[in-house]
């Protein structure tokens, strides 16, 4: 049963660590507006395009980024409004 178990460092190696990982959700907390840009909400499409400009981390994509603000518990979508 031994040969079952995943052998320690195998799979790939994460691209953005720890740092850039909070630098991304620091900025996800603050509305563009704070930082300048004529939207109201992030999308992901936004967030990537700010954090590629200011080089936080130049060449995230957007499912790299809903994945480390899920994990933090942040959403880009707005929930529907009750009726």
């Amino acid at each position: 049963m031994a040969a079952l178990n995943d052998r320690p460092g195998r799979g790939r190696a994460p691209v953005y660590g720890a740092q850039e990982r909070q630098k991304v959700v620091e900025v996800a907390r603050h509305s563009p507006k704070e930082l300048g840009l004529p939207n109201e909400r992030w999308t992901l499409s936004t967030l990537q395009a700010y954090l590629r400009q200011t080089s936080v981390a130049a060449n995230i994509g957007r499912e790299t980024i809903r994945r480390i603000l899920r994990s933090n518990g942040i959403t880009t979508r707005r929930s529907a409004p009750l009726s």
